[in-house]
């Protein structure tokens, strides 16, 4: 009797500023009031109430700004859950849906070092000079041979985009 279409897009930036848009459908011939109930991952969103006449349909929408707070989020994205009921006739309807949430400005490697370590070893270090604040950091790895390890070259190769037989025997 009442529905719910996602308007929500798949892929937001962080900060991002986007409408947060749903359609809600009456399929019966009587008038429906629907009340709507969103909840959002790191977001604080207020229920709306919409009349919808018989076999029509209205649009809800939120002016939403994506959380900075990419960390936090852990599965980076933004997990929705709407619930939808009409008040005069007991219709319901729910909806979960994920977004998902990548960095305005993404991670770049800036330097890499390979060297060969035979007692102590010592560089200088610093943050980029355009660098965001609380963003990046540095990785270090050491292992005993550069034939076991390579993390990199060994999770492109897992990931190796080519499927015919002579690409992969190459």
């Amino acid at each position: 009797d009442l529905q719910i279409i996602s308007g929500l897009p798949p892929l937001v930036r962080e900060d991002d500023q986007f409408r947060a848009q749903l359609t809600l459908r009456n399929t019966t011939a009587r008038a429906m009031q629907v009340e709507v109930v969103p909840r959002a991952t790191l977001l604080q969103l207020d229920k709306q109430t919409v009349d919808i006449p018989a076999g029509e349909a209205r649009e809800v929408a939120w002016t939403v700004t994506a959380p900075a707070q990419l960390g936090a989020t852990r599965a980076q994205a933004i997990l929705w859950e709407i619930e939808a009921r009409d008040r005069l006739g007991g219709a319901r309807d729910a909806l979960k849906a994920s977004q998902r949430l990548i960095p305005a400005v993404p991670l770049t490697v800036q330097q890499a070092t390979l060297v060969q370590v035979d007692g102590s070893y010592q560089v200088d270090v610093a943050p980029p000079a355009a660098a965001l604040p609380g963003r990046g950091g540095l990785k270090l790895a050491l292992q005993p041979s550069l034939a076991e390890g390579l993390p990199g070259v060994r999770d492109w190769w897992a990931r190796y985009p080519y499927a015919c037989l002579e690409q992969q025997a190459s």
